[in-house]
């Protein structure tokens, strides 16, 4: 079931379904100059637009239904498309030596494996560009007028994964605070979105991480002493 959230005067609702929308917006709780997003929108639009709209994006969300939305190249190759389910097994059978790239539906170009920490941990492998350690902390970001928040899962020199956030779109730049005990302050940095994984995951890239922030996080990742070795 398509599930959407609303924007009023800087605040988010939902998820609601798109009978409750309707039915809210039939009783003049929500306006046509209210802001609505569901995954299967690129941004959020205006209430008005949803409504006129709303055909094509049921037909839009009936052809995303389709699970086989993963591909992966390795040495000039590539390889797809698969459900997620089926990815993860392709690849637990597959000598990965070479450069692994992944590419689901949504993304603007391949990106290396070592970015997609779910997918990475399903196949059992912990080696990346970047050390990554697991964190426990949140992250704030804002968009526009909305912010949201959700717990940081892992984290890297190189960016960080988040769980339980919604209304943000692969490839969208934002403004991040990371919150953490294991850093003196908080970590302020602009970051794109990678991916979005099923059950509101987000993989995140830093753009402009300063010099005492970058230090922070290599120290405590060097701190946990995670070893990087495939499991057996």
């Amino acid at each position: 079931m398509m599930r959407w959230f609303v924007l009023q005067n800087e605040d988010v609702s939902g998820p609601f379904s798109t009978d409750e929308v309707k039915a809210l917006a039939a009783q003049g709780q929500f306006q046509d100059n209210d802001l609505i997003w569901g995954r299967i929108q690129n941004e959020w639009k205006s209430l008005g637009w949803w409504m006129v709209e709303l055909p094509h994006l049921i037909s839009k969300t009936k052809e995303v239904r389709d699970p086989r939305q993963w591909h992966f190249a390795l040495n000039g190759s590539s390889f797809g498309p698969f459900s997620r389910e089926d990815l993860v097994a392709k690849l637990k059978e597959t000598n990965l030596s070479g450069e692994v790239l992944l590419w689901t539906k949504g993304m603007k170009a391949w990106a290396p494996i070592y970015e997609f920490n779910d997918i990475l941990d399903a196949i059992g492998i912990n080696k990346r560009q970047f050390p990554r350690a697991d964190i426990e902390g949140k992250v704030s970001i804002r968009v526009g007028q909305q912010s949201i928040q959700g717990p940081i899962l892992t984290i890297s020199e190189g960016g960080f994964g988040a769980d339980q956030l919604e209304g943000l779109t692969i490839g969208q730049i934002v403004n991040i605070e990371l919150e953490s005990d294991a850093f003196y302050d908080t970590i302020h940095a602009r970051a794109e979105v990678r991916y979005i994984a099923e059950g509101g995951y987000v993989g995140f890239r830093f753009q402009n991480l300063g010099v005492e922030a970058r230090s922070a996080i290599v120290q405590y990742v060097r701190s946990s002493g995670r070893t990087f070795v495939r499991a057996a």
